[in-house]
């Protein structure tokens, strides 16, 4: 969104802004974590504008897990906030958010990253699918 933004804002540039509004509403909707459609409504996807979603806590009741990804083999802040997975920065794939209704309240033992693996990798990686299976037998 913010390489479609710099390259709308100039006439030169601009008609290589429409390529990036190819994307379906699905990938423009992950900006802001989008799940409501009254956070989007009426409003044009496209446009940068400030979060206005609609906070939704986790459901009550129900056992919810976040499995994150880092390229890094370690934590680094620097790698954990700009490069995370290489498509999601390290606290959104935890639903860390600065303000606390927009945090997604993971218990610690229902979050786990694993190191070293991109985003794309995370659907066909061996120490994923254990978590993931450890944490449907208990």
């Amino acid at each position: 969104n913010w390489i479609d933004t710099m390259l709308g804002s100039n006439r030169v540039t601009k008609p290589f802004a429409a390529i990036g509004q190819i994307r379906s509403s699905g990938i423009t909707d992950l900006r802001y974590g989008h799940v409501l459609a009254s956070s989007w409504e009426g409003k044009d996807r496209f446009e940068r504008s400030p979060d206005s979603r609609e906070p939704l806590p986790l459901p009550v009741g129900v056992n919810c897990f976040a499995v994150a990804a880092n390229t890094a083999g370690v934590s680094s802040p620097f790698k954990d906030a700009l490069i995370g997975d290489g498509l999601v920065p390290l606290r959104s794939a935890l639903g860390q958010h600065n303000e606390a209704p927009h945090a997604l309240a993971f218990e610690l033992h229902n979050q786990w990253t694993v190191w070293g693996v991109n985003h794309m990798a995370l659907l066909k990686n061996p120490a994923v699918t254990a978590q993931m299976l450890s944490w449907l037998e208990v």
